[in-house]
């Protein structure tokens, strides 16, 4: 959703674009991300986070990031 990138056409420094591609699932891409899965279903309003769409734009924000347990 390209509304979501703003209307300056430029993406927040902290916010990462990413295409949906056929296949992908949102907790997939959290996981390979490193995010965590509700804070990305917030940032980007996900009403239906099970359908997403190829070509859909997701913003990953930099907030979401889990960090790593030292250990």
């Amino acid at each position: 959703d390209l509304a979501a990138l703003g209307q300056g056409g430029g993406v927040d420094p902290g916010m990462q674009p990413y295409v949906v591609q056929y296949g992908d699932v949102l907790s997939v891409i959290a996981q390979e991300q490193g995010l965590d899965l509700d804070c990305l279903i917030e940032a980007n309003a996900l009403s239906r986070p099970g359908e997403l769409r190829p070509g859909q734009t997701l913003l990953l924000p930099d907030r979401c990031r889990l960090i790593a347990a030292d250990g």
